[in-house]
């Protein structure tokens, strides 16, 4: 009989959550939740953001398996699997339909896209037991994260409301509907948790080193 201990359960307990999650964020657009008045600030898809991100830290900051679950996951897959940020065409063929605004889906079109196309690249060529290696991955991270703040706070400015100061008659409507809505409400956050994650594992192979360099030295 498996252990507590078993990875094999924390690994379904994850996939379970992301399910879930997935789930209740199509519901949240199916049944209009995302909407908001003209004159209200978007907290429906705020929440939708941030929520996953807060639930998904403390999980790992109470949960020691959970952690090394994700610490020993394959660096490979966890990079490659942003290949799907090439979706982010969506965008750019948004704005060539007039359905999504320029400043909104350039910027966050043609970033998705580079992220995305540079992402196996990264996975296959990227060493992280070498300094050149680790340097590529931590700054393809900080490019596919700025990406995402920026994509954030365009689509923001650009949606109808209060906090919409860059719209005009074509705005990030589209977002908040299906299919687009998987974007903020999954794809957006569940990609930020795959940086951060790869982030911590690459910084925890290059400290190794200056770890152990005292040890040695006093052998």
């Amino acid at each position: 009989m498996p252990s507590d201990t078993d990875p094999s359960r924390t690994r379904l307990v994850v996939i379970t959550c992301v399910a879930g999650w997935l789930l209740t964020a199509i519901g949240a657009s199916l049944f209009g939740l995302l909407r908001v008045g003209p004159s209200s600030p978007p907290i429906p898809i705020g929440l939708a953001l941030l929520v996953p991100l807060l639930l998904a830290g403390l999980a790992y900051a109470r949960s020691a398996r959970l952690r090394s679950l994700l610490l020993g996951a394959d660096l490979r897959w966890l990079i490659g699997v942003q290949l799907w940020r090439v979706a982010g065409e969506v965008f750019l063929l948004g704005y060539a339909r007039n359905e999504l605004p320029a400043s909104f889906a350039i910027p966050a079109g043609i970033g998705d896209v580079l992220v995305g196309l540079a992402a196996p690249f990264v996975a296959v060529l990227s060493a992280p037991s070498t300094r050149a290696g680790r340097r590529i991955i931590i700054g393809w991270c900080v490019v596919g994260l700025a990406d995402l703040v920026v994509a954030v706070t365009m689509g923001v400015l650009n949606a109808p409301g209060k906090f919409g100061l860059l719209a005009g008659e074509v705005t990030t409507a589209p977002l908040l509907e299906l299919p687009l809505s998987l974007i903020p409400t999954f794809f957006v956050p569940l990609s930020i948790l795959l940086h951060l994650i790869v982030l911590r594992r690459t910084l925890n192979t290059s400290s190794a080193p200056a770890r152990l360099a005292p040890a040695a030295s006093a052998i």
